[in-house]
């Protein structure tokens, strides 16, 4: 996705337009309990993992770093998740904005 903040255009007016989120709470009530469930099931798999590799007695340093990175890509991929989920509520208001706007 392409954001650029820096761009000027000469005349250009800005302004913030709230959203209503009705309808939608339901959807992020949802999203929730999947990124519950999934932050859950994720724990117990690298907490086998560790065991397992306490088990065979193999490099646990390098273990534990594999499993801290596992759990940053997570909380990146939520985050991306939400924000991806927040902007795509305000799609309909910036149609309907671009469409009356006149020309």
């Amino acid at each position: 996705m392409l954001s650029c903040r820096s761009l000027s255009f000469k005349g250009a007016s800005f302004r913030l337009v709230p959203v209503t989120l009705e309808g939608l709470a339901n959807v992020y009530s949802k999203a929730c309990e999947f990124w519950q469930k999934s932050l859950q099931l994720i724990q117990r798999l690298l907490k086998a993992k560790t065991r397992e590799v306490k088990q065979k007695r193999l490099k646990h340093s390098t273990e534990l770093k594999e499993n801290s990175l596992h759990m940053r890509y997570f909380w990146n991929a939520q985050q991306q998740f939400f924000r991806q989920l927040l902007i795509c509520t305000k799609v309909d208001t910036a149609v309907s904005l671009a469409t009356s706007a006149q020309l």
